[in-house]
């Protein structure tokens, strides 16, 4: 499960299609290529994803053991799965879009819609 969240690129907080862990997560792939020690490729993931992530993939990742070991092994294990995902980006920015379009839509049609919470994360 924790692949999904890479494919993912909007999480609907507060009704709003955010894409900067999808963002963070390029970045840091293009960035762990410029050192071959497993330290430093660690404390990449751990600066340039894991600190860095939205409210929502926080509280996907809480209570969650050795992130950045298990990033970092995600990540090494199938470089050609990443790059064909990678190719896709647009096809999953112009996902986002929709999506935004269509909490939009929710929107009008249920004006009393209240933001989530963090507690309704798990």
């Amino acid at each position: 499960m924790i692949l999904l969240f890479p494919l993912v690129p909007a999480l609907c907080h507060a009704q709003k299609v955010y894409q900067s862990d999808w963002q963070h997560f390029w970045n840091l792939r293009d960035r762990l290529s410029a050192t071959t020690e497993t330290a430093k490729q660690r404390l990449l993931v751990n600066r340039l994803y894991i600190v860095v992530a939205s409210e929502g993939l926080q509280a996907f990742m809480r209570n969650k053991d050795g992130l950045d070991r298990k990033w970092l092994g995600l990540l090494k294990s199938d470089p050609g799965f990443w790059d064909s995902l990678q190719r896709e980006r647009t096809v999953i920015d112009s996902a986002g879009e929709q999506l935004e379009a269509q909490i939009g839509h929710f929107r009008e049609l249920y004006p009393e819609l209240k933001p989530g919470n963090r507690t309704s994360f798990g």
